[in-house]
């Protein structure tokens, strides 16, 4: 019974960050109401449990601390009600999941893994029973045909890490989720979805069977992402790949025109502002201000977003969180298991290089990969796994 209400109140936290609501303004509000409703209730029976969690949480409330701050010098006050919302939300997931750190890691991977399964199996439905309840081209856990790895991706790292776990039945529930997000994809035909969620699926099966693709594939394709940004995000030079016979009939096959549907003047744009706010940036900017300057709701870029947002120190400093939290990854887990992380970690950012997620999503995908750590079964053999209150970010 207890994980059943955690996983009600996980998949109400989750879907209040994801649901394209549309034109069904009831359903937004209920939802949103239900929402905080739960929160406070997390807040008031989990409170006691923060410190089991209270580095993560500490770099959660930093990271939306200076965005807020940013936002508020900037004078970007229409962002101000939502990066509050968001730190209010977000440590309402940590505590709803901090007493299962302390007795029962296992089980946070396998609710989040169920929760999105169910959500995606849902979504799936609606899809093709209704395929316009929530206006054209929006659903039910995304506002795009995009956006779809929002939600996806985060609940396949846990269906990973689940699926290394000593749960019963974890690697079939890995396998139906996998499942659900390419089918769901390949519905909308989002190209990048399905390169992102196929490039897992692929891995998945071949990391047995090859020490090569699993010791390897993270490194070659951070490789690709970074040579993409620098070239084609920076430089803006599409020639690089446009001289590609192989890149334009892939193109043509997609759909698909060399801009990446426009990208391009939008990563143009932002990189304009960078350069003007280039140390503190704007601030989170929310609705009107963005369709003004992008004609879009983001910069479609996660490096240039936070560029953006918070300036060159603010990236600065949640590359440094992240690489210190994957560097621990790294160290402290059994090699099959840091591999599959660090893999889909690689396939999260290059899914990011032309969608931003929201942030709170992102500091679930990155929680997970905390709990990962103080998950017994997945420790090397000369690790320690004792140590709860354990800081990935802020311990050498």
């Amino acid at each position: 019974m207890r994980n059943l209400l955690t996983g009600v109140c996980a998949a109400m936290l989750m879907l209040s960050n994801v649901m394209a609501s549309g034109q069904i303004v009831l359903l937004d509000v209920l939802v949103e109401m239900t929402t905080m409703l739960i929160t406070l209730l997390i807040f008031f029976i989990n409170f006691r449990y923060i410190k089991i969690a209270k580095s993560y949480t500490l770099c959660e409330v930093l990271i939306l601390g200076i965005l807020l701050v940013a936002s508020v010098s900037n004078t970007m006050y229409s962002g101000v009600r939502p990066i509050i919302v968001m730190t209010v939300k977000g440590v309402a997931f940590i505590l709803l999941f901090s007493k299962y750190l302390k007795y029962d890691t296992d089980n946070i991977f396998s609710i989040i893994t169920k929760v999105t399964i169910v959500l995606g199996v849902l979504n799936l439905v609606l899809m093709i029973l209704t395929p316009n309840l929530f206006g054209e081209n929006k659903y039910f856990i995304a506002p795009n045909r995009n956006n779809f790895p929002n939600l996806f991706l985060p609940g396949i790292l846990s269906g990973f890490i689940l699926s290394k776990s000593k749960i019963k039945n974890g690697r079939n529930y890995y396998w139906i989720l996998l499942s659900v997000a390419l089918l769901t994809v390949c519905i909308v035909k989002s190209v990048t979805s399905i390169i992102g969620i196929g490039l897992v699926a692929v891995y998945s099966l071949l990391e047995h069977k090859s020490h090569f693709i699993r010791k390897y594939s993270a490194i070659f394709l951070l490789l690709g992402i970074v040579l993409f940004f620098c070239g084609i995000v920076l430089l803006n030079d599409i020639s690089i790949i446009a001289e590609s016979d192989l890149v334009g009939n892939f193109l043509d096959k997609a759909d698909k025109d060399i801009t990446f549907s426009g990208r391009t003047w939008v990563w143009m744009s932002a990189i304009e502002m960078i350069y003007d706010h280039p140390f503190k940036g704007i601030g989170y900017y929310w609705g009107k201000w963005a369709m003004d300057h992008f004609q879009v709701s983001n910069t479609h870029n996660v490096i240039l977003e936070i560029l953006l947002t918070g300036g060159v120190l603010f990236l600065v400093l949640i590359v440094m969180m992240i690489v210190k939290l994957l560097s621990k990854v790294r160290k402290q887990l059994k090699s099959d298991c840091a591999s599959g992380i660090l893999f889909i970690f690689t396939v999260y950012l290059l899914m990011m290089q032309f969608e931003v997620y929201g942030y709170i999503m992102q500091f679930i995908f990155y929680f997970i990969i905390y709990c990962s750590l103080h998950t017994k079964e997945l420790k090397k053999s000369n690790c320690d796994a004792g140590n709860i209150s354990y800081s990935p970010y802020l311990q050498s």
